[in-house]
């Protein structure tokens, strides 16, 4: 495939998943889903309060995982979601920062609509110039979040969940705190579900032989503080623990009630 070809199928991605943004985006408002922030009741009654959600970005956000044709890519970004705020609430981050880490984790995958499915879902070990195609789908992913206003303080995020803590990953080859703090946390929760996960080249490793893969690449790969963070969670809960936001769960589960979508299994997935 010639490079004009390629970078022509990029361009057209990129349109197709802001298009498709936009379209949900007005169905949201038809439906009065986009308002400011969400409110939600205080435990026992009381005034309402509000939440750093904004219902706009929530809805572009599962507007770009509903493009994606891949029912394992729909699973596997709603999973990195979960564990990624999980990941996030631990730490104490800010509402806010946990509400960006999770849309940001929800997107992280997006740039591979333009990659082709043949090595997306090959049982074999991917060839040097298969691999170069798939490491584009991070810039590509970049690409298409700076189409949306909105969303544009969630592209490094996105751009960086492949970085490495050593300064050996892609696409810029940064380390340590140079990468985004939500990129090294969504760098956690993608390895750790794609490790617990079947692939087309190999089967799913048990919980606690990923959580141990994380403790040996800790420091090199990964955030040595994260990582700490991560297993000692699933150490105390027993069990990886999984969780999204209030406000995105609302979100799908209205979502939901769209005809175009309820071909979606979304609902396998939300009940996290």
């Amino acid at each position: 495939m010639s490079k004009l070809l390629v970078n022509a199928r990029k361009g057209k991605a990129i349109e197709r998943w802001w298009r498709k943004a936009v379209d949900l985006r007005l169905v949201s408002y038809d439906c009065q889903a986009t308002e400011d922030c969400i409110v939600r009741h205080r435990p026992g009654g009381g005034k309402n309060v509000t939440t750093d959600h904004s219902n706009t970005i929530q809805v572009l956000a599962v507007a770009a995982i509903m493009e994606i044709e891949d029912l394992h890519v729909y699973a596997h970004c709603l999973r990195v979601a979960g564990y990624a705020v999980t990941i996030a609430q631990r730490m104490q981050l800010s509402l806010a920062e946990v509400i960006a880490i999770e849309q940001a984790a929800l997107l992280h995958d997006v740039g591979k609509v333009a990659v082709a499915g043949s090595i997306l879902n090959k049982p074999a070990r991917l060839t040097n110039r298969e691999y170069t195609c798939v490491k584009q789908h991070s810039i590509i992913g970049e690409k298409v979040v700076q189409k949306i206003p909105e969303l544009l303080h969630l592209a490094p995020l996105v751009r960086s969940h492949h970085e490495r803590y050593d300064g050996k990953g892609y696409p810029d080859g940064i380390g340590g705190d140079k990468i985004p703090l939500g990129g090294r946390i969504i760098a956690v929760a993608d390895a750790f579900d794609a490790m617990t996960s079947n692939r087309p080249y190999r089967r799913a490793r048990s919980s606690s032989a990923s959580a141990n893969e994380l403790l040996i690449c800790s420091g090199t790969q990964f955030d040595p503080d994260v990582v700490k963070v991560f297993v000692g969670i699933m150490q105390e809960e027993r069990a990886p623990w999984r969780t999204l936001t209030e406000g995105t769960r609302s979100l799908l589960q209205m979502l939901l009630s769209f005809d175009y979508a309820k071909q979606l299994p979304l609902n396998l997935f939300t009940g996290i």
